[in-house]
């Protein structure tokens, strides 16, 4: 919780991108980055954790 002098937290990154997506960007994204770790795609978000 931020201090009670802050409404909130400063954010600690900068984004570049919406903070909120739809699960099919979500996983658009993370295949982008899996194919560059030479990893397979995935088709939905609870195959992370598979």
């Amino acid at each position: 919780m931020p201090p009670p002098e802050m409404a909130k937290f400063p954010p600690i990154v900068a984004l570049n991108r919406s903070l909120y997506a739809t699960e099919l960007k979500i996983i658009s994204r993370l295949n982008k980055d899996l194919e560059k770790a030479g990893a397979l795609p995935i088709e939905r978000l609870p195959q992370l954790n598979e």
